[in-house]
Protein backbone atom coordinates (compact mmCIF):
# COMPACT_ATOMS: atom_id res chain seq x y z
CA UNK A 1 0.00 0.00 0.00
CA UNK A 2 0.74 3.85 -0.94
CA UNK A 3 -0.21 6.44 1.53
CA UNK A 4 -0.26 9.42 0.11
CA UNK A 5 -0.51 12.44 2.61
CA UNK A 6 -1.77 15.93 2.23
CA UNK A 7 -2.23 18.82 4.66
CA UNK A 8 -5.60 19.99 2.82
CA UNK A 9 -8.50 17.61 1.25
CA UNK A 10 -8.36 20.07 -1.55
CA UNK A 11 -5.17 18.43 -2.59
CA UNK A 12 -6.13 15.15 -2.71
CA UNK A 13 -9.33 15.64 -4.20
CA UNK A 14 -8.32 15.35 -7.95
CA UNK A 15 -6.34 12.10 -7.09
CA UNK A 16 -9.33 10.88 -5.47
CA UNK A 17 -11.69 10.92 -8.77
CA UNK A 18 -9.29 8.75 -10.48
CA UNK A 19 -8.92 6.11 -8.09
CA UNK A 20 -10.99 2.80 -8.30
CA UNK A 21 -13.08 1.07 -5.93
CA UNK A 22 -13.21 3.81 -3.24
CA UNK A 23 -13.94 2.97 0.30
CA UNK A 24 -13.62 5.69 3.59
CA UNK A 25 -11.38 4.35 5.97
CA UNK A 26 -11.26 5.33 9.67
CA UNK A 27 -8.56 7.34 10.29
CA UNK A 28 -6.64 7.37 13.73
CA UNK A 29 -7.87 9.57 16.55
CA UNK A 30 -6.21 13.30 16.24
CA UNK A 31 -5.89 12.90 12.25
CA UNK A 32 -8.32 15.43 10.82
CA UNK A 33 -10.65 13.37 8.09
CA UNK A 34 -11.25 10.02 7.28
CA UNK A 35 -8.97 7.98 4.86
CA UNK A 36 -9.99 7.32 1.42
CA UNK A 37 -8.61 3.73 -0.11
CA UNK A 38 -9.07 2.48 -4.00
CA UNK A 39 -6.64 1.36 -6.42
CA UNK A 40 -5.05 3.25 -9.34
CA UNK A 41 -2.92 1.34 -11.91
CA UNK A 42 -2.90 -1.96 -10.02
CA UNK A 43 -1.74 0.13 -7.00
CA UNK A 44 -3.57 0.27 -4.06
CA UNK A 45 -3.41 4.08 -2.32
CA UNK A 46 -4.53 5.27 0.80
CA UNK A 47 -5.48 9.50 0.63
CA UNK A 48 -5.45 11.28 3.81
CA UNK A 49 -5.23 14.85 4.72
CA UNK A 50 -3.84 16.12 8.26
CA UNK A 51 -5.54 18.97 8.35
CA UNK A 52 -3.20 22.35 7.61
CA UNK A 53 -0.49 23.97 9.49
CA UNK A 54 2.91 22.65 11.38
CA UNK A 55 1.63 21.29 14.21
CA UNK A 56 -1.35 19.16 12.53
CA UNK A 57 1.10 18.11 9.60
CA UNK A 58 3.57 16.32 12.75
CA UNK A 59 1.34 15.34 14.86
CA UNK A 60 -1.33 14.04 12.36
CA UNK A 61 1.37 12.17 10.15
CA UNK A 62 2.91 10.42 13.85
CA UNK A 63 -0.68 9.66 14.59
CA UNK A 64 -0.90 7.29 10.82
CA UNK A 65 2.11 5.79 10.75
CA UNK A 66 1.40 4.63 14.22
CA UNK A 67 -1.94 3.93 14.16
CA UNK A 68 -3.24 0.09 13.61
CA UNK A 69 -3.92 -0.63 9.85
CA UNK A 70 -2.13 2.70 8.61
CA UNK A 71 1.24 0.53 7.94
CA UNK A 72 2.55 1.45 4.33
CA UNK A 73 5.48 0.24 1.87
CA UNK A 74 5.82 3.64 0.73
CA UNK A 75 4.44 7.15 1.03
CA UNK A 76 3.79 10.39 -0.87
CA UNK A 77 3.42 13.51 0.60
CA UNK A 78 1.73 16.45 -1.55
CA UNK A 79 0.63 19.83 -1.51
CA UNK A 80 0.67 23.23 -3.19
CA UNK A 81 3.10 26.14 -2.73
CA UNK A 82 4.51 29.15 -3.01
CA UNK A 83 6.74 29.58 -5.65
CA UNK A 84 10.43 31.19 -4.90
CA UNK A 85 11.84 30.28 -7.75
CA UNK A 86 10.96 33.36 -10.95
CA UNK A 87 11.76 30.33 -13.44
CA UNK A 88 8.87 28.50 -11.96
CA UNK A 89 5.64 28.81 -13.27
CA UNK A 90 1.60 27.86 -11.72
CA UNK A 91 1.23 24.36 -11.78
CA UNK A 92 4.92 23.12 -11.98
CA UNK A 93 5.58 20.32 -9.88
CA UNK A 94 8.69 20.10 -7.52
CA UNK A 95 9.99 16.92 -6.19
CA UNK A 96 11.60 18.16 -3.24
CA UNK A 97 15.36 17.17 -2.39
CA UNK A 98 16.06 19.34 0.54
CA UNK A 99 14.55 20.77 3.20
CA UNK A 100 14.83 24.02 5.33
CA UNK A 101 13.29 25.68 7.55
CA UNK A 102 12.36 29.88 8.52
CA UNK A 103 11.17 30.21 12.26
CA UNK A 104 9.63 32.99 13.57
CA UNK A 105 12.64 35.08 14.61
CA UNK A 106 14.26 34.63 10.96
CA UNK A 107 16.44 32.17 11.54
CA UNK A 108 16.99 29.25 9.33
CA UNK A 109 17.45 25.46 10.46
CA UNK A 110 18.29 22.42 8.46
CA UNK A 111 15.96 19.32 8.24
CA UNK A 112 17.90 16.11 9.06
CA UNK A 113 20.43 15.39 6.91
CA UNK A 114 20.36 11.70 7.45
CA UNK A 115 16.69 11.65 5.59
CA UNK A 116 17.23 13.12 2.11
CA UNK A 117 14.06 13.13 -0.25
CA UNK A 118 14.16 12.55 -4.15
CA UNK A 119 18.20 12.42 -4.36
CA UNK A 120 20.55 15.56 -5.20
CA UNK A 121 18.40 16.75 -7.74
CA UNK A 122 15.37 17.36 -5.52
CA UNK A 123 14.31 20.71 -5.29
CA UNK A 124 14.67 23.07 -1.99
CA UNK A 125 11.37 23.19 -0.53
CA UNK A 126 11.54 26.49 2.45
CA UNK A 127 8.98 25.80 5.25
CA UNK A 128 7.51 28.68 6.90
CA UNK A 129 4.87 28.86 9.58
CA UNK A 130 2.64 31.83 8.27
CA UNK A 131 1.63 32.35 4.14
CA UNK A 132 3.98 34.53 2.51
CA UNK A 133 1.63 36.42 0.72
CA UNK A 134 4.45 39.38 -1.45
CA UNK A 135 5.47 38.66 -4.62
CA UNK A 136 8.04 41.08 -2.89
CA UNK A 137 8.68 39.02 -0.05
CA UNK A 138 9.29 35.56 -1.97
CA UNK A 139 11.95 37.52 -3.71
CA UNK A 140 13.93 38.42 -0.81
CA UNK A 141 13.75 34.86 0.73
CA UNK A 142 14.86 33.48 -2.69
CA UNK A 143 17.82 36.00 -2.99
CA UNK A 144 18.60 35.39 0.99
CA UNK A 145 18.87 31.61 0.60
CA UNK A 146 21.70 32.06 -1.59
CA UNK A 147 22.89 28.98 -3.48
CA UNK A 148 21.43 26.49 -4.01
CA UNK A 149 18.16 28.81 -3.73
CA UNK A 150 14.86 27.72 -2.84
CA UNK A 151 12.41 26.56 -5.37
CA UNK A 152 8.94 26.78 -3.02
CA UNK A 153 7.66 27.75 0.29
CA UNK A 154 5.62 26.07 2.20
CA UNK A 155 4.22 25.36 5.75
CA UNK A 156 4.18 21.56 5.97
CA UNK A 157 7.39 20.31 4.35
CA UNK A 158 10.25 20.31 7.30
CA UNK A 159 7.52 19.02 10.00
CA UNK A 160 7.09 16.05 7.99
CA UNK A 161 10.92 15.45 7.35
CA UNK A 162 11.78 15.88 10.59
CA UNK A 163 9.31 13.76 11.67
CA UNK A 164 10.30 10.85 9.83
CA UNK A 165 13.62 11.60 10.92
CA UNK A 166 12.21 10.66 14.48
CA UNK A 167 11.11 7.07 13.68
CA UNK A 168 13.13 4.49 14.07
CA UNK A 169 12.19 2.96 10.71
CA UNK A 170 10.01 5.36 8.84
CA UNK A 171 8.63 4.32 4.92
CA UNK A 172 10.16 5.50 1.87
CA UNK A 173 8.94 8.80 1.24
CA UNK A 174 8.82 11.19 -1.16
CA UNK A 175 7.48 14.73 -1.07
CA UNK A 176 6.10 16.65 -4.05
CA UNK A 177 5.14 20.06 -4.17
CA UNK A 178 2.82 21.39 -6.93
CA UNK A 179 3.01 25.53 -7.50
CA UNK A 180 -0.11 27.66 -7.06
CA UNK A 181 0.94 31.46 -7.02
CA UNK A 182 4.38 31.96 -9.39
CA UNK A 183 6.92 34.31 -7.61
CA UNK A 184 5.55 37.38 -9.31
CA UNK A 185 2.52 36.56 -7.96
CA UNK A 186 1.16 38.40 -5.23
CA UNK A 187 -1.78 37.27 -2.48
CA UNK A 188 -4.66 39.28 -0.42
CA UNK A 189 -2.25 40.88 2.12
CA UNK A 190 -4.86 40.06 4.95
CA UNK A 191 -3.99 36.24 4.43
CA UNK A 192 -1.22 36.10 7.12
CA UNK A 193 -3.29 37.46 9.63
CA UNK A 194 -5.43 34.50 9.40
CA UNK A 195 -3.22 31.91 10.39
CA UNK A 196 -3.49 30.18 14.01
CA UNK A 197 -0.64 29.63 16.00
CA UNK A 198 -0.28 26.02 14.67
CA UNK A 199 0.13 27.07 11.15
CA UNK A 200 -4.36 26.55 10.59
CA UNK A 201 -5.13 28.79 8.04
CA UNK A 202 -8.86 30.01 9.77
CA UNK A 203 -11.47 30.45 6.40
CA UNK A 204 -13.60 32.39 9.01
CA UNK A 205 -11.26 34.55 9.42
CA UNK A 206 -10.74 34.60 5.19
CA UNK A 207 -14.29 35.23 4.56
CA UNK A 208 -14.33 37.77 7.65
CA UNK A 209 -11.67 39.70 5.95
CA UNK A 210 -12.87 39.82 2.49
CA UNK A 211 -16.36 41.57 3.70
CA UNK A 212 -14.26 44.20 4.64
CA UNK A 213 -12.03 44.02 1.71
CA UNK A 214 -14.38 43.54 -1.85
CA UNK A 215 -11.96 44.47 -3.59
CA UNK A 216 -9.75 40.86 -2.53
CA UNK A 217 -12.46 38.66 -3.63
CA UNK A 218 -11.30 37.79 -7.18
CA UNK A 219 -7.59 36.91 -6.30
CA UNK A 220 -9.33 34.49 -4.03
CA UNK A 221 -11.53 33.13 -6.17
CA UNK A 222 -8.02 33.30 -8.32
CA UNK A 223 -6.52 31.34 -5.95
CA UNK A 224 -8.82 28.68 -5.32
CA UNK A 225 -8.61 27.87 -8.87
CA UNK A 226 -5.00 27.81 -9.18
CA UNK A 227 -4.97 25.50 -5.92
CA UNK A 228 -7.31 23.21 -7.63
CA UNK A 229 -5.62 23.19 -10.78
CA UNK A 230 -2.03 22.66 -9.23
CA UNK A 231 -3.72 19.67 -7.50
CA UNK A 232 -4.94 18.21 -10.71
CA UNK A 233 -0.65 18.17 -11.77
CA UNK A 234 -0.22 16.66 -8.35
CA UNK A 235 -3.03 14.22 -9.68
CA UNK A 236 -0.38 13.16 -12.65
CA UNK A 237 2.74 13.03 -10.58
CA UNK A 238 1.36 11.06 -8.18
CA UNK A 239 -0.05 8.68 -11.25
CA UNK A 240 3.29 8.78 -12.81
CA UNK A 241 4.89 7.69 -9.61
CA UNK A 242 2.90 4.74 -8.99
Amino acid sequence: MILVVSALAEELAPLAKRIAGRRRVPAPHGVAASGLEGRLGGVTLRLVATGAGHARASSGLRRLLEGDGWCCERMILVGVAGGLDPRLAKGDVVRVGRVLRLDAAGEIATAPAERRLGGDAGGLALTVDRIVAAASEKESLWRRLGEPRAAVVDMESFHWVTTLAELAAPPDHTILRAVSDAAEVSLPSFLPHCVGAGGEISRARVAARSLTSPSSVPALLRLRRDVHAAAVRLADAVEGLV
